[in-house]
This record gives C-alpha cells, sequence and structure tokens, in this order.
C-alpha cells in the first residue's frame, strides 16, 4: 500500500497548480476532444455521459474492465426517459429526439420500465482509452505534488481491476465539468440561443490545447494565483495560435460553425486573432476559464482522492 498524508494533499493540489494545470488542461481538453469525434454530436455525447454514469451509481461498483466491456447489454432500471433531460439541464425535446436517434441506431433500447445500453454503445465511449490516458495523466501528476512511487502501470492495474468504481467517479466530475462551463456561458455575455454551448467549450479548449502543445514551457513565480498562472501559460508574447480550419480538424465541428464561433467569441472579447488569421484565448478568456477551474477544482481534487483511494484498496493512511 503507497503510504499518503491526506492533510497536506489538497494544499499540495493548489500549491504546485502552477506546475500541474498544463497536465490537467491536456488531460481535459484530449477526453472532451476525443470523445466528441468519435459521437459527433453535442447531446449525444453528454447522455451517453449521463447513461453510462447512472448505470454506474446504482450498479455494483467493483467490477472490472474486461467484465464490463465483455458484457452484451447494460440495463438501467430506475431512469425514464422522460426524467433525463432535467437530470442534464438541457431542452426535453432535444433529448427525446436524441434519444430516439439512439434507440434507431441500435445504441440502447427503451422498454418503458427500463433502458438498456447495447455492446455497440459501450464501444463507442472508448473506455480502454480512458483508462490508459487516465493512468499516463495521473502518474505524471503525482510526481508533481512529489508522489513518485506511483507508476502508470499501477494506476493502470488498479483501474482496469475495479474499473466500474473508476468510471463512476470520472463520469461524475466530467458531468460537473460540462455543467459548471454551460452554466458559466449562460449566466455571461455569451449567452446565446442560436449557439450549442457544447461547441463553444469544444472549440474554446482546442484552442487551448493548441496554445499548451505549440507554445514553449513558462516559467511561473512562485504563487497559488490560478489566474496569474493562467495569463502566463495563455498570454505570452508571440503566441502561435491556431486557425479554423484546424480547429474543425480537431473537433469535427464543420468549419463554418467553428468560424461564426470564433467570431461571436472575437466579438465579445474572449478570444483574439492574429496577422496570420490564427485565434488564441484572450485575458477576458482566461479570466472566464479561471473563475470555472475555481468551482472545478474542489470537485477536481474529491474525484483525485477517490483514485488515489483506488490505488490504496480504497483505504487512504
Amino acid at each position: 500500500m503507497v503510504k499518503i498524508n491526506l492533510k497536506n494533499l489538497e494544499k499540495e493540489f493548489k500549491n504546485n497548480y502552477k506546475d500541474i494545470g498544463n497536465l490537467w488542461i491536456l488531460h481535459q481538453c484530449r477526453w472532451l476532444i476525443n470523445l466528441f469525434k468519435n459521437i459527433k454530436d453535442q447531446t449525444k455525447l453528454e447522455i451517453s455521459i449521463f447513461l453510462l454514469y447512472h448505470f454506474l451509481k446504482y450498479n455494483n461498483d467493483d467490477t472490472s474492465y474486461e467484465n464490463l466491456i465483455s458484457m452484451e447489454k447494460l440495463e438501467i432500471v430506475n431512469l425514464k426517459f422522460s426524467h433525463i433531460h432535467k437530470l442534464i439541464n438541457l431542452p426535453k425535446e432535444r433529448v427525446r429526439r436524441k434519444l430516439n436517434e439512439l434507440c434507431k441506431s441500435n445504441l440502447i433500447e427503451n422498454n418503458n420500465s427500463k433502458i438498456i445500453l447495447k455492446k455497440e454503445f459501450i464501444e463507442k465511449l472508448k473506455l480502454s482509452n480512458q483508462s490508459n490516458e487516465f493512468s499516463k495523466y495521473f502518474s505524471k501528476l503525482l510526481k508533481q505534488i512529489k508522489i513518485d512511487n506511483i507508476k502508470p502501470d499501477l494506476v493502470q492495474a488498479n483501474i482496469n481491476k475495479n474499473f466500474s468504481y473508476f468510471l463512476t467517479h470520472f463520469y461524475k466530475f466530467q458531468l460537473f465539468f460540462l455543467d459548471v462551463h454551460k452554466k458559466s456561458l449562460n449566466n455571461s455575455k455569451l449567452s446565446n440561443s442560436k449557439l450549442s454551448n457544447l461547441k463553444v467549450i469544444l472549440i474554446f479548449v482546442s484552442i487551448m490545447l493548441s496554445q499548451i502543445l505549440n507554445n514553449k514551457k513558462f516559467k511561473s513565480e512562485d504563487t497559488t494565483d490560478f489566474l496569474k498562472i493562467n495569463l502566463k501559460i495563455f498570454n505570452r508574447q508571440n503566441v502561435i495560435g491556431i486557425s479554423a480550419s484546424s480547429i474543425s480538424d480537431i473537433t469535427y465541428i464543420p468549419r463554418p460553425t467553428v468560424t461564426r464561433i470564433c467570431k461571436f467569441l472575437l466579438k465579445n472579447k474572449i478570444l483574439k486573432i492574429n496577422k496570420s488569421k490564427h485565434y488564441h484565448i484572450s485575458n477576458e478568456g482566461v479570466k472566464l476559464l479561471t473563475n470555472n477551474q475555481k468551482k472545478i477544482f474542489k470537485e477536481k481534487y474529491i474525484f483525485l482522492i477517490n483514485v488515489l483511494k483506488l490505488i490504496n484498496n480504497k483505504e487512504l493512511v
């Protein structure tokens, strides 16, 4: 069992945000973009995350990866179609239409008393990728807070052994993450009924991802101020940025839609554009990101603690 002192763990995460901020953003952006590429529909993506989370929440939490992906179907017996739109905070008619499309695509079944998630549905979510990528990310993150005796293969072995436990907490966090960003857009000057909130989020995170990957590492002063650190990460001199066509390639969102949303974000000073017509995040955009991160951090911390519990056979010392 790995010895971990919990008393100072949250403080360590906060104090080392200047080192782990990039890791967190990279992992989150890649996960969201890759899942959208596979599902290619923002409402179906949110429904899919919610349905699997709901199944996991009310079923055995120690099902292994091999057992979960080998199941031919997953039955949800305590959830009605008509209630889903309220639980994920999306328009009723849109959710009803997308659920019917999932049924017609033979991914789920609605048998009145229960909802059945078929094997094809499970395959759509690319669960193996989540285990692999998270294990690498989590091991790097732990090194940044001076816990360097937990290797990726140990993380992945424990995740795969109790895969449903991991996914329950992972999807709970992702639903919270999406909800915070959607509410942030709805409650700000960015509220626009003609725009998909998730597409705005996807475009925003793809620009963040590009800036982290294409710009040199920064040296930040020793600070726990998220805003100062994020401004250092995203608003340095000679920012490379990313074109509308590249954003479209990354997100699978049609280029005209990308251009329309980017123009809207430019108008509201969330993005900037350089002479090469490449987009990057403005100071206002960084402030919006940071405000959301502050709300998300506590839930993120709880999720990471649950993963550490998993690695420690669900016992923290």
